[in-house]
């Protein structure tokens, strides 16, 4: 007896909100049966997506509070990767310093490290 190779296709789609599965066998019959039951619950489908988003959520608000700091006019997350400590924020157009997250006066904003506080003399400090 000659076996025929059956090649099923599973599809598994949103749309509008839904999860819509398909499955279709290569001879055209229908299929069923417990070997095409593959397809979670699409609730359980949506809750293991939205799951696997708030991961990558707390990943990434991980990886910004290790890696970088906050403007302090308009909170966007900087990095510093190299360069002195006077920042501009790209977001904002703020001057701050990079140690202390003072706001710079916008006319001598390099004033800040020549002043008497714990960053003179700290503009080329390499601080990360």
């Amino acid at each position: 007896m000659a076996s025929t190779l059956i090649s099923v296709s599973l599809l598994i789609l949103r749309f509008a909100g839904c999860w819509i599965q398909a499955v279709s066998r290569s001879d055209g019959e229908p299929a069923s049966g417990p070997d095409y039951n593959v397809a979670q619950d699409p609730l359980q489908m949506e809750k293991d997506l939205r799951e696997k988003q708030l991961f990558q959520e707390s990943l990434n608000e991980v990886w910004l509070k290790d890696n970088s700091k906050r403007c302090p006019s308009c909170g966007t997350h900087i990095q510093k990767i190299m360069g002195c400590n006077k920042m501009t924020c790209f977001s904002c157009q703020t001057h701050f310093c990079w140690i202390c997250l003072k706001v710079l006066n916008r006319t001598d904003p390099y004033s800040h490290f020549r002043e008497s506080n714990p960053c003179n003399g700290q503009l080329n400090a390499d601080i990360q």
